[in-house]
């Protein structure tokens, strides 16, 4: 029997005894969300030896939200946390990823269509507003796409609105700074994923 195997095997135990498959959506199989927390304990950083009941209690909210810890819609960290005691200890806690914060606004109803993309330098990027409004013009270049550039998001309301919002590398870099996690994790792991889930929000 794998490591893996095992892991999983005892993490359903725990989830299934704290609750998290009734509050999983329907879309989301019990099994596949145990399957992805399995993986992210074994190759999540510190993840193995972080306080158990701390990783139980990130996945249930992980999985409350609607969300698997795949990596696309949410992740999970480990912090270094002081206790009561002055002791300290490794504590999980879960980061929703921008494919998990877009699932989340199409959640809403309010929303009609909507994106988030990294640019490179030899993207074909604009971005105007006039007396008609904001507009965005976006072509990636799929081959030899340079230094990352900027991020942008926007959506489409249900009324009708466009909303467009850009944020250039060193905009996103001060929200990176003061991240907790801005030297591992996330940050380090998927900078174009959390450079879009930054601008997205």
């Amino acid at each position: 029997m794998s490591n893996l195997t095992i892991i999983q095997e005892s993490l359903e135990k725990d989830l299934i005894a704290s609750g998290v498959e009734s509050v999983l959506p329907e879309h989301v199989k019990m099994s596949s969300f145990v399957r992805c927390a399995a993986i992210a304990i074994t190759q999540g950083k510190g993840l193995a030896d972080a306080d158990k009941e701390s990783v139980i209690m990130a996945l249930t909210k992980c999985a409350t939200d609607g969300l698997v810890p795949d990596g696309k819609e949410a992740a999970l960290v480990v912090y270094n946390t002081k206790n009561a005691d002055k002791s300290w200890s490794k504590k999980a806690q879960y980061l929703p990823m921008i494919d998990g914060v877009l699932k989340r606004a199409r959640m809403s109803g309010m929303i009609d269509s909507m994106a988030a993309k990294a640019v490179y330098e030899n993207d074909t990027f604009d971005y105007w507003l006039d007396e008609n409004g904001e507009h965005l013009n976006y072509r990636p270049t799929f081959e030899n796409r340079g230094e990352f550039k900027l991020a942008f998001a926007f959506a489409k309301l249900k009324t009708g609105d466009f909303v467009v919002e850009v944020m250039t590398k060193e905009d996103i870099d001060k929200v990176k700074a003061s991240s907790k996690t801005s030297k591992y994790g996330p940050w380090v792991d998927w900078y174009e994923r959390m450079a879009c889930k930054t601008v997205f929000h």
